[in-house]
């Protein structure tokens, strides 16, 4: 049987160290949950499917009954019986707080299972019988499900940069990837098994894509147990429709437990990673607004091949040195990642993973653990650069890169980018493998926080109009982040901050101001600081904040329609929220439709209490409830 751990008074913050409260100078923050669920349901393996869903959801409701029980008696855990907020914490991935509730929360990372849907579960006719069907616990890490799958011979069409998330918190902030012509992770789920409250739970799927039959979703009965009472019989509400499937996608936490999902998978591929370096100038972007990514491959002698994926990696502020094309002015060099089918047999050229950006500001971040305040800066310092435009910030960078003078150019080398001058062969890819093989599990995987991340979604044809915009805009800065830019088609969920159908996202990379301050807290107990290091780090913590509201002022000034991350840094706010998604002249609102599919499937009051989160109530999704300091 799944089971449940409590942990009363638990330390917690999310995996970026961006939730909680700073004790003092230099520490990493966190919070006080006063109850802390944590599920376990490893041995589910051996049922099946139904089985496995009914039980799961089961335990979820008896968990919902204790919560419950703690609003309205009185007791150490809440001495003034009243409403609070209960999350639903994942692997704790988002940077916002979409996670973490100071009262209660439950831990569903160890919700994780996976199956392939049976036939005789699936509706008599229609799509679903043709497709390859799994079925996952909605705490199930994306390397769990493809690790899984790709031993069957099946994995996933597209993904994030990695695959550290759970597919209910992936799916639920619309987390996307760049897989040309198709949309974010929302797109792969076909069904969802959602626990809606202590007596409730309910199956949710589209009516042009019924994964699972009438009798299926009847044969969903939770025996639930609660205070070691009789069984109570809790059968599952059937939803098949489009409205309410769409708005429950990109749910935010605030639709119940995501128990289960249905994804549908790909036939496992094997993909040549094309890693390049190449410049890029107005006529390169154009090229991108129209979505003419078979000509952008063929520009790098892709040799006609056709590609997969593309990722564009951009210098913020580029400077002589980064001129393209012996140097002419307009033409900057980028890095290019590409995915083509790969061909024939050939071995690994190079197994692991494919180059990501943030890890060369993870490398900065390590760097600045390493280095001595009394020895090790001195070694790497050197004299200011002619025509530095801060010699403090030049200092620390080169300090800490060891050499390299930006994040750019630190990409550059890490990530073993080429000139084209060949045709590109498939045999000689910096990275071949399948999918899960060329993806990485977590990225600041050694250095947790080190990493701040804003990003910003476009509409495609916006692209040549936004790079210059932004450029300008954070000419100013440190050059110690990055931009990338990724590229997907028509995303899934009323909600999706990627509301665009054509959409480009712009994200910018770059170190966290708490790694900063840590580093400098510790430096300072060891013994003097180089000035230069000092005046550096200290200008370099507030880079990032700084750069994404630079970011987003100039796309405001440049009148490009933009929407935020809804999991990530920027600073995105109710009125934000509400220009993009509420009531506009050319569609009806849809805060209000994903608000009324929320009322649908939380019939309880007490459960529509519990189902929140600060990010949501901050975005003007969810109301607060009196006097509650959930995270900001």
């Amino acid at each position: 049987m799944p089971s449940t751990t409590l942990e009363t008074f638990a330390a917690w913050s999310n995996y970026h160290l961006t939730i909680g409260d700073q004790p003092g100078p230099g520490q990493p923050p966190a919070m006080t949950v006063k109850q802390q669920r944590r599920l376990h349901c490893a041995d589910v393996a051996d049922l099946a499917v139904e089985e496995t869903m009914s039980q799961t959801s089961a335990l979820l409701m008896e968990a919902l009954h204790d919560i419950a029980k703690m609003r309205s008696e009185q007791g150490p855990l809440n001495p003034v019986p009243g409403p609070f907020a209960s999350g639903v914490v994942g692997r704790g991935w988002s940077f916002a707080p979409l996670i973490g509730t100071p009262t209660s929360q439950i831990v569903a990372d160890g919700l994780s299972w996976f199956r392939m849907l049976p036939d005789e579960l699936r509706p008599a006719q229609g799509p679903a019988r043709g497709a390859t069907l799994c079925v996952c616990g909605g705490g199930t890490r994306l390397r769990e499900l493809v690790t899984w799958a790709e031993r069957e011979g099946h994995s996933i069409i597209t993904s994030g940069t990695h695959l550290g998330p759970t597919i209910a918190g992936g799916f639920g902030t619309a987390s996307h990837g760049s897989r040309l012509g198709h949309g974010g992770l929302q797109n792969l789920v076909r069904g969802m098994h959602i626990v809606t409250g202590e007596g409730d739970h309910v199956f949710l799927q589209h009516p042009d894509f019924p994964v699972l039959g009438d009798a299926a979703i009847a044969s969903l009965v939770a025996e639930v147990r609660a205070d070691g009472g009789p069984a109570r019989p809790v059968a599952c509400r059937a939803i098949t429709d489009a409205a309410h499937f769409e708005n429950a996608l990109v749910h935010l936490g605030c639709m119940g437990i995501v128990s289960a999902v249905v994804v549908e998978l790909t036939p496992k591929e094997d993909l040549a990673v094309m890693a390049w370096k190449h410049p890029i100038d107005a006529a390169w972007l154009e090229r991108i607004a129209k979505g003419d990514f078979q000509g952008i491959a063929d520009q790098m002698n892709a040799d006609g091949r056709e590609p997969l994926f593309y990722e564009l990696t951009i210098d913020p502020q580029p400077g002589p040195d980064s001129r393209g094309g012996g140097g002419e002015a307009g033409s900057e060099l980028a890095t290019h990642l590409l995915y083509f089918a790969a061909e024939g047999t050939a071995p690994l050229s190079m197994p692991g993973r494919r180059p990501v950006p943030a890890d060369a500001v993870v490398s900065l971040a390590k760097n600045l653990f390493a280095l001595s305040p009394d020895k090790g800066p001195h070694d790497f310092l050197g004299d200011p650069l002619e025509g530095d435009p801060d010699p403090d910030i030049l200092a620390a960078l080169r300090t800490l890169l060891q050499g390299a003078s930006s994040i750019f150019e630190e990409y550059l080398a890490q990530g073993g980018f080429a000139a084209p001058a060949q045709p590109f062969d498939p045999a000689q890819a910096i990275r071949r493998g399948s999918w899960g093989e060329i993806h990485g599990d977590e990225i600041t995987g050694a250095v947790p926080g080190a990493l701040y991340n804003a990003s910003f979604a476009i509409p495609l044809a916006d692209v040549p109009a936004a790079v210059p915009a932004i450029r300008k805009a954070v000419a100013g800065l440190s050059p110690s982040f990055v931009f990338t830019l990724r590229f997907l088609k028509n995303p899934a969920g009323s909600l999706a901050f990627t509301r665009f159908p054509e959409c480009a996202v712009i994200e910018i990379d770059g170190l966290s101001p708490l790694i900063c301050d840590i580093v400098l807290a510790v430096f300072r107990k060891l013994g003097p600081v180089d000035p230069r290091l000092e005046r550096g780090l200290q200008k370099l913590r507030d880079t990032l904040p700084t750069a994404a509201s630079l970011v987003r002022k100039a796309l405001d000034a440049a009148g490009i329609e933009h929407s935020l991350h809804w999991a990530k840094l920027g600073g995105l706010d109710a009125a934000k929220v509400a220009a993009d998604f509420g009531p506009r002249p050319d569609q009806p609102s849809k805060i209000a439709a994903w608000q009324a599919t929320r009322e649908t499937l939380l019939r309880d009051p007490v459960a529509r209490d519990m189902f929140r989160n600060g990010a949501a109530v901050r975005y003007g999704l969810v109301p607060g409830l009196p006097g509650e300091d959930l995270p900001a």
